[in-house]
C-alpha cells in the first residue's frame, strides 16, 4: 500500500496489487510510439503537392482542415488538430462534413468524408460548386484508391519525409463527376520524442530490460524514431507478421525491436511470440481495440489522459502522463516494493522460528518456561510491528537497476534458507546458553527470564537493522532509513519504560543492572556482527 502510494505521487496508478509484484520481472516492455515515447504535440513542417505549387498547396490545407474531426484549440486527436493549425496557417476556412463515409482507424488507414459546396460560396477560390470526396490518410492506401498515378515520385518523397523521422499523410480530392479519387500531396508532420525517453531507455537496457517500440507509422519513421531514442535491433511490418506463422514470429521475436504498420490484432500476435519466447511483458496501450493485448499481457498499461476507458479498465497500470519514461520508473518502484517486502517477512520468519526452538527445549529438558506467554505478546509487540513496518519504508539499494529482471519462478526464499537456519540456530543458541548460564549461577527465574526477554527484543532489533539491504550496512549508510532508526528508538524507549515503571509488574518483568544490560548488547549483536560479515565476504566473492 505504500508503494501504491509511491507509484501514484509518480504517475503511476495501479489498479491491481499483482502487477507490483510482475513488475519486478518484467525483461520486456511493449510501448506504442505516439504519446509514449513521442510527445503527441505535432506541427506540419514539410509538405509535398503532385502539380503546380500555388492551387494544390491551398487544396492541400483545406482537405487537412476540412477531412477532420477535431476542433481548435486542443479538442480531438494530436494530428488532426496540427492538421487544423496548418489549414489556419494557409489560410484556409474549414467545409463542414456532410457525410463521414470512411471513419479513420487503424484497419480502414483513411478516411474518407463528403463536403457539399454549392451553397459554400467560401470555397469558391479553390473548388467549383458540387460535391466532393475528400480522402487522408497513409500514403500507400491513398495510392492505391487514387489509381497509383505517379506512385514512384509520391513514394520517394514519403521515403524522404520518413527518414527524418516524420510521420506523413497522404491526400487526395474526388470532384463532381469523377469517378476516381486524384492524388493531391503528402503533409510531413513532426512528432519529436519526449525528453527523458533515451535516458529512460538506457536505464531499461542497464537493467535487461529490452524496448519493444510498436506504431501504425511507416517503418523508415518508426526505425528513424527507434534510433534517435537508442532503441536497437531489427523492424518487421506488420504485413510481414501476416506472412510468417507463430512458430517463425517466435524465432523472430527475439532480434526485433520495432514493428512499423501494425493493426491492433497485430498487437496479440506479438505478445504471444514474446510469452512464448519465455519473455514477462509489459504491453502499453490506448484504443478499445488495444484493450486485448493489455488484457493479455503480464503487466498491461494504459493511458490515463489520452486513453479509452476501455483500455484503462483492462489495464493493471494506468499512466497519469503517457510517458514512457514513467513505465521506467514503476519497474523501479516495482522492484523496491518486492524487495521490502522480501526484508518484512525474511525478517519476521528469521526472529521466531528461534522463539519455538527456546521454548522446545527447555521444556524437553525439564528447564522452568523462559518465556510466559505475555513475554512472547510483549517480543512479538515491540519486534513484529514498528521495525517490521520500518523495513517497507527502505529507500530503493543501488544497484536495483542494475541487476536482471527476477525470474517468475523464482521463490521468495530463493538463497535465503540457509540464512534463516543460521539466525535461527544462533539466535536459540545465544538464548538458551545465557538462560542455561544464569539459571545456573543462581539467578531468580524471573531476573532470568526478564534479561532473556531483554535479550530477544535486543537481538531482533539488530537483526531489523541488519535486514534492511543485502549489501554490508556500512555500504548503504547507518542513517539511510529514518523510520528505522525512529522505530527502534521507540521500541528501546518503551522496553526501558516498562522495566523501570510499575508496569513491568504486569508483564512480570524486572529491572536490570548495568552489568546485564552490557552482556545483554553485546549477545544481541553478535547475529548483526555475523551477518554483516558474512554479507561484506560475499559481495567480495561476488565482484
Amino acid at each position: 500500500a505504500i508503494g501504491v502510494r509511491r507509484m501514484a505521487r509518480r504517475n503511476a496508478l495501479v489498479r491491481r496489487l499483482d502487477a507490483l509484484e510482475t513488475l519486478g520481472s518484467v525483461n520486456v516492455i511493449c510501448s506504442d510510439k505516439t504519446g509514449t515515447i513521442t510527445k503527441n504535440k505535432m506541427a506540419v513542417v514539410q509538405t509535398w503537392v503532385d502539380g503546380a505549387q500555388s492551387d494544390r498547396e491551398q487544396l492541400l490545407a483545406l482537405i487537412a482542415a476540412s477531412n477532420n474531426r477535431a476542433s481548435l484549440p486542443n479538442v480531438g486527436d494530436p494530428t488532426e488538430i496540427a492538421l487544423l493549425m496548418f489549414g489556419k496557417e494557409k489560410g484556409v476556412e474549414r467545409l463542414p462534413i456532410d457525410e463521414e463515409q470512411v471513419p479513420f482507424s487503424a484497419e480502414a488507414k483513411y478516411m474518407h468524408t463528403r463536403h457539399d459546396v454549392r451553397e459554400r460560396r467560401v470555397a469558391a477560390p479553390l473548388l467549383e460548386p458540387g460535391d466532393y470526396i475528400f480522402l487522408k490518410g497513409a500514403p500507400e492506401k491513398i495510392l492505391e484508391l487514387a489509381g497509383n498515378r505517379g506512385k514512384e515520385q509520391v513514394l520517394a518523397e514519403h521515403a524522404r519525409m520518413a527518414e527524418l523521422g516524420l510521420r506523413v499523410l497522404a491526400a487526395a480530392v474526388q470532384e463532381p463527376g469523377e469517378s476516381m479519387p486524384k492524388f493531391v500531396g503528402l503533409l510531413g508532420m513532426e512528432d519529436p520524442p519526449r525528453e527523458g525517453v533515451a535516458k529512460a531507455i538506457a536505464e531499461a537496457k542497464l537493467a535487461g530490460v529490452r524496448t519493444v517500440m510498436i506504431t501504425g507509422d511507416h517503418a523508415k519513421t518508426a526505425l528513424a524514431i527507434a534510433r534517435q531514442i537508442g532503441i536497437e535491433g531489427e523492424m518487421l511490418q506488420g504485413k510481414d507478421i501476416d506472412t510468417l506463422s507463430p512458430d517463425e514470429l517466435v524465432r523472430r521475436i527475439q532480434s526485433v525491436s520495432v514493428f512499423a504498420r501494425v493493426s491492433p490484432m497485430h498487437k496479440l500476435s506479438i505478445l504471444e511470440a514474446l510469452k512464448r519466447h519465455g519473455c514477462i511483458v509489459a504491453m502499453t496501450g490506448d484504443g478499445v481495440n488495444d484493450a486485448p493485448a493489455i488484457k493479455g499481457a503480464h503487466v498491461g498499461i494504459a493511458m490515463g489522459r489520452d486513453g479509452t476507458q476501455v483500455a484503462r479498465e483492462a489495464a493493471s497500470i494506468v499512466l497519469a502522463d503517457d510517458d514512457y519514461a514513467t513505465i521506467v520508473r514503476a519497474i523501479r518502484e516495482g522492484r523496491r516494493i518486492y524487495d521490502n517486502v522480501r526484508k518484512f517477512i525474511l525478517f519476521l520468519l528469521r526472529s521466531n522460528f528461534d522463539e519455538i526452538l527456546f521454548i522446545s527445549a527447555t521444556l524437553l529438558l525439564g528447564f522452568p518456561l523462559p518465556y510466559l506467554p505475555v513475554h512472547l505478546l510483549w517480543i512479538n509487540l515491540m519486534t513484529d510491528s514498528l521495525p517490521a513496518l520500518a523495513l517497507g519504508m527502505e529507500p530503493e539499494e543501488a544497484d536495483i537497476m542494475r541487476r536482471p529482471p527476477r525470474h517468475a519462478a523464482e521463490h521468495l526464499f530463493n538463497g535465503e534458507w540457509v540464512r534463516l537456519a543460521v539466525a535461527t540456530l544462533l539466535s536459540f543458541l545465544i538464548a538458551f546458553l545465557y538462560y542455561f548460564w544464569l539459571l545456573r549461577t543462581g539467578d531468580p527465574v524471573e531476573e532470568a527470564r526478564s534479561d532473556v526477554v531483554m535479550l530477544a527484543i535486543i537481538f531482533e532489533l539488530f537483526m531489523a537493522f541488519g535486514s534492511r539491504s543485502r549489501h554490508p550496512i556500512w555500504k548503504i549508510g547507518f542513517f539511510g532509513n529514518r523510520w528505522m532508526l525512529g522505530a527502534i528508538a521507540l521500541t528501546a524507549a518503551l522496553q526501558v519504560f516498562v522495566l523501570y515503571t510499575p508496569l513491568g509488574s504486569f508483564l512480570h518483568l524486572v529491572p536490570l543492572t548495568l552489568l546485564e544490560w552490557g552482556e545483554i548488547l553485546l549477545l544481541g549483536s553478535i547475529g548483526f556482527l555475523v551477518f554483516e560479515f558474512w554479507k561484506f565476504f560475499s559481495s567480495r566473492r561476488n565482484t
